[in-house]
């Protein structure tokens, strides 16, 4: 009886699995074969009901993005077309929640695709299981980098005033101050670089939240916040949920941290300074 009941659970987790990656359209990896390995944590883990099917849903996204992000890595890979494919697949379906909304989709996530590929080209992320937030978070700087360029070089109505076109205007060593920092702001990879977080502070506060927060969703939610600076209707977009249950959930998290004691609270500051210190807004590599 009891084998026949963790059969039936089995069948439902591959049901799980299977029907979020076909809403996905992932295709990196059979569903039946990251479904077991999923299974073999949810056993382990005494979960049952909404927890459970929260808890699958979770590690398929999770899983999924280590899955995607190796794939983007390795060119002699033969899923390595299809991998960047199904990135700019999603980095589409994420563009009209953007803010502000992009004037130029198409540019937007070409660009966007080409700073990670420049990225991925140097060394793989170490935070493999966060790769659908990071390219998030590219996207976003990004968007917003195309727009302060296009409103900071505008002349007059419509009119964008190109690269191209500074250079015929002003002679040789006549350019003026403002156009190389307007132009480039934002560009280079280093400026990517200067902001990211450190992997020490990441481990420190996951450390934390997983010694003080009740449940493993809880954990992704103040990670995802905290750590990468995602508003809920971002990580609810994310994990696959409505943006309200991620309301609720971080309003269960900040609850939860301000009701600590005070040294733990200090000590929680304390990290948040460090991440403070490095740029609050970058995210792991």
């Amino acid at each position: 009886m009891h084998s026949e009941v963790n059969s039936l659970e089995q069948a439902r987790c591959i049901y799980i699995v299977t029907q979020y990656m076909l809403g996905q359209g992932w295709q990196l990896v059979d569903s039946c074969e990251l479904a077991e390995r999923i299974w073999r944590d949810v056993t382990g883990q005494n979960l049952s009901g909404r927890e459970a099917v929260e808890y699958v849903q979770n590690q398929v996204w999770q899983r999924y993005a280590a899955i995607l992000h190796d794939g983007c890595c390795q060119s002699e890979n033969e899923l390595h077309n299809q991998a960047w494919g199904e990135l700019s697949c999603w980095l589409t379906k994420q563009v009209r929640y953007l803010t502000p909304a992009p004037h130029e989709p198409d540019v937007l996530i070409q660009e966007t695709l080409s700073n990670l590929h420049h990225r991925l080209s140097q060394s793989p992320i170490k935070a493999r299981r966060a790769f659908f937030a990071y390219a998030l978070q590219i996207m976003r700087r990004k968007n917003i980098d195309l727009h302060r360029r296009r409103t900071a070089v505008k002349r007059g109505g419509d009119d964008e005033l190109y690269l191209e076109e500074l250079e015929a205007e002003y002679p040789e060593g006549e350019r003026r101050h403002w156009e190389e920092k307007t132009i480039t702001r934002g560009g280079e990879p280093r400026a990517m670089e200067k902001a990211v977080i450190t992997a020490e502070i990441r481990q420190q506060i996951r450390a934390f939240f997983h010694a003080h927060l009740l449940t493993t969703l809880q954990r992704q939610v103040a990670e995802a916040h905290f750590l990468d600076g995602l508003s809920p209707v971002e990580i609810a977009r994310l994990m696959g949920k409505r943006p309200h249950e991620i309301r609720m959930l971080k309003a269960r998290v900040v609850k939860r941290l301000r009701s600590l004691p005070p040294d733990a609270r200090q000590s929680l500051l304390d990290i948040l300074g460090a991440i403070d210190d490095t740029d609050s807004e970058a995210v792991d590599v």
